[in-house]
């Protein structure tokens, strides 16, 4: 699943980012170790 990662002063501050998944579908503030976490499971799981 693609993932746009959307970086300012805010998430720099709290080492996170703001996640946007295909479709424009908002997933929020996430810590950047919850988002790498999140992206090897993604990764992981074949397309179908």
């Amino acid at each position: 699943m693609p993932f746009l990662l959307v970086v300012g002063d805010r998430e720099v501050k709290e080492r996170a980012v703001s996640v946007r998944a295909r479709g424009g579908r908002d997933m929020g503030i996430q810590a950047v170790e919850a988002f790498l976490q999140l992206a090897k499971r993604e990764a992981a799981v074949p397309a179908h």
